[in-house]
């Protein structure tokens, strides 16, 4: 009897060490089904966008000058350039806040698929504690590498995006973009995110927090952005409809 209760303590211990542990997690199957379980479709909540709000977002002089005169675009009406008119991926971080709002998480063994739905944008965080690469090549999401804290926290950091994506609606940063994300599950149906983004547009880390609630049974759907200049004003960039058909060849 007393050779049970040991080895029953030595596992308890050995549990409560690797939830402990701050190194990477999630790397086989079995350890995944002891973490969070994120895997579903799940709905953006709490969408709060700096671009059209009187949110205070810490800012240079130079740059705050800049999110003002997004601002009063959008309180007259004006249209703000997005280069989703022209077909452009958001990229991140503006994907996990796009207008559609539906994604779907898959955990596998060494990464976490993050697949949105508008323009079926795909991210990929790495939780098999890789280091972001020296020669990586900027893109439209970044490389992610992640780790769990306490087999409850995601924590991921993601550097290498390309410098003209927008951090928010309207609003382009230095170009030297670092974002960390805490994914946590609260609740069974809600998963909490809390952002910080770095970047010399901002005189500290903007930060802000969004929920994404559980869709069972949900799948997700095609949404695919078709190229067709006639929605757009060659002289302004900017989004119009012309429904005069294109003259015969």
């Amino acid at each position: 009897m007393r050779r049970l209760t040991l080895c029953v303590l030595a596992l308890a211990a050995t549990v409560s060490a690797a939830f402990a542990a701050d190194g990477p997690q999630g790397d086989t199957f079995r350890s995944i089904a002891l973490l969070p379980d994120f895997t579903g479709v799940w709905t953006i909540q709490n969408f709060a966008n700096p671009g059209r709000s009187k949110d205070v977002v810490p800012l240079t002089a130079a740059y705050a000058a800049r999110l003002e005169k997004t601002r009063a675009l959008n309180r007259t009406g004006g249209d703000v350039p997005s280069p989703t008119y022209h077909c452009v991926p958001n990229g991140f971080p503006m994907m996990m806040a796009a207008p559609i709002g539906t994604y779907e998480f898959l955990m596998q063994p060494g990464f976490l698929l993050i697949n949105g739905e508008r323009n079926n944008e795909t991210r990929r965080i790495f939780t098999d504690g890789r280091p972001h690469p020296r020669d990586w090549k900027p893109n439209f999401y970044g490389h992610s590498s992640g780790h769990w804290e306490g087999g409850k926290v995601l924590v991921a950091d993601t550097v290498g995006t390309l410098p003209q994506l927008q951090l928010f609606y309207g609003f382009v940063g230095a170009g030297d973009t670092e974002v960390t994300e805490r994914f946590s599950l609260p609740q069974a149906d809600t998963i909490h995110i809390d952002t910080a983004i770095k970047d010399s547009a901002f005189t500290k880390p903007y930060t802000y927090a969004r929920d994404y609630k559980r869709q069972p049974g949900w799948v997700m759907m095609e949404d695919y952005c078709a190229q067709n200049n006639r929605d757009v004003d060659n002289k302004t960039g900017m989004q119009g409809f012309d429904a005069k058909p294109p003259p015969l060849p």
